[in-house]
């Protein structure tokens, strides 16, 4: 992963809402950020479907869904 990257923000496409369906993989990617040695910071900039609380669930399902992918 480049030096330069100093910063990934996230949110979920189209809706711009939990990073935990959409059109992008973050399963995958999360994975591929971590096996290419990034450590670098991951922003959320989403809305949350409902409040803030429950918009945090997708975080905690995370390890398992990450571990799945490799």
């Amino acid at each position: 992963m480049p030096a330069s990257i100093a910063i990934i923000q996230i949110a979920s496409l189209p809706d711009r809402h939990e990073p935990d369906e959409g059109e992008i993989n973050y399963p995958w990617l999360y994975a591929l950020l971590d096996k290419t040695g990034y450590d670098g910071w991951i922003g959320c900039e989403y809305i949350p479907r409902t409040d803030t609380l429950s918009g945090l669930g997708w975080f905690f399902a995370l390890p398992e869904k990450i571990n799945a992918v490799f």
